[in-house]
């Protein structure tokens, strides 16, 4: 193979799972033969009404698929190992695995570069540009020429069906390349996100805002002007909706943090003449609050950007609480529990003499903590526990970045402050917490 010998002798024949050109099947046979690149984005892609994009999607991306399209030229590999963000897949971080695939489908998309020739790992040495190049590998599918249908094979290559039975031919696989709510997030390549950014950058406001907040305007390089549009590659069109989604997501969330620390509706306690505590209401049921709560979470790196998370520490028992300073920055997250009372609290508390009397009245309890359960049931807990009041307590502390520990920062004097505050309230504070914030030894 020609093209294989001179990719091989130029050093680059590893960074793919298929060669530069492989022709693609044939989706249309009818009326007139298109290739499946073609049908793919006239079907899927260059249908927005907007005559700037629609030609831009059919000229640069159906000559993408065409030509560099998972080989080792693949221009949205390369951006990702140069560093650069792409719609599809977010960067790797310590909490987050390099690939999006299990190791089952990893092997498997390795099975399919060594089937072709190429390098089972691949020659990216980034963790990003490993994370693109496994998405993109996983969207092409290689065949034999003999497995394909003469009907859907372009009409130059059907005499090798018997002439050269081995020549390979490259099917797309649509709903890896385009998305679909089946796929999970960082599977695909989304080109049906990057078309519907692009419309909206297209289409929107000179200016943004959320949550009632005074607006600020939308830099002009995420605009999409006609000009521009004619300039980007499919690659940095991907890079440039990738940093506008990041732009307009940090813009929401400082807005959700302004909006909350302003809301005279929710509760709030004022430290100093700096800081302010907020506590959101129930999470469950408010889905304009959890957006709030979720993107306030963004803002300060907490767990509770996740809306699962958010439910978990904000709802039910549990409410969350925000420290912001006078900038409406969120500096600390805790999360306030209420506690009846329960069995153990009955065992630690009753006077040595009683407690001896109820293993003594109740016979079937072991004289340990192994009974528990057992204890709820019994008439003289729940006489104890009608009499005790619901307690509140701090079970989480946490500074900006979902760091535990907040005892040399700025904000630490006014958590001190709030902690004897809370503590004036009747608000219990564990050790831990009264040592996180330098109370405690």
């Amino acid at each position: 193979n020609p093209l294989r010998e001179r990719l091989e002798a130029q050093g680059s024949l590893a960074l793919a799972v298929r060669e530069r050109g492989t022709p693609l099947v044939i989706a249309d046979y009818l009326n007139p033969p298109v290739d499946q690149a073609q049908a793919l984005v006239r079907g899927n892609l260059a249908k927005t009404g907007d005559a700037a994009l629609d030609k831009w999607f059919d000229d640069r991306v159906t000559t993408y698929l065409r030509r560099d399209y998972a080989s080792p030229q693949d221009q949205f590999v390369k951006a990702a190992e140069e560093g650069k963000l792409l719609h599809f897949a977010d960067k790797p971080t310590r909490d987050m695995p390099v690939s999006p695939f299990t190791q089952r489908e990893r092997d498997v998309i390795r099975s399919y570069r060594r089937t072709e020739g190429f390098s089972p790992q691949g020659e990216t040495r980034t963790p990003y540009g490993q994370r693109v190049e496994e998405v993109v590998d996983n969207t092409a599918w290689m065949s034999e020429i003999e497995d394909v249908s003469r009907a859907q094979l372009p009409p130059f290559l059907r005499g090798q069906v018997e002439t050269a039975p081995q020549t390979r031919i490259t099917r797309l696989e649509d709903s890896h390349l385009l998305g679909d709510n089946l796929i999970p997030r960082g599977q695909s390549m989304d080109l049906g996100g990057l078309r519907d950014s692009m419309v909206k950058m297209r289409n929107m406001s000179p200016e943004f805002s959320a949550y009632n907040q005074p607006p600020i305007s939308v830099p002009s390089e995420y605009r999409l002007t006609d000009e521009m549009l004619q300039g980007l590659t499919p690659a940095q069109a991907s890079n440039r909706v990738a940093l506008f989604n990041k732009w307009q997501a940090e813009a929401r969330q400082k807005m959700a943090s302004r909006a909350v620390n302003e809301d005279p509706n929710l509760s709030r306690i004022k430290i100093d003449d700096k800081h302010t505590m907020v506590e959101f209401p129930d999470l469950e049921g408010r889905s304009e609050m959890q957006r709030l709560v979720t993107d306030v979470g963004c803002d300060g790196g907490w767990c509770t950007q996740e809306q699962n998370f958010a439910l978990r520490y904000g709802s039910g028992d549990n409410r969350l609480a925000v420290v912001f300073d006078q900038n409406s920055r969120p500096r600390a997250q805790m999360t306030f529990t209420e506690r009846a009372p329960d069995p153990i609290d009955f065992v630690d508390t009753l006077p040595a003499q009683e407690l001896d009397q109820f293993f003594r009245a109740n016979p079937h309890i072991p004289p340990n903590r192994d009974g528990l359960i057992d204890i709820e049931n019994t008439r003289e807990f729940m006489e104890y526990a009608r009499r005790q009041p619901i307690r509140r307590e701090i079970t989480e502390l946490k500074r900006h970045g979902n760091v535990m520990d907040v005892t040399n920062e700025p904000f630490t004097p006014a958590l001190q402050k709030l902690m004897r505050q809370l503590a004036d309230q009747g608000i219990e504070i564990p050790r831990d917490v009264l040592q996180q914030v330098g109370l405690a030894p």
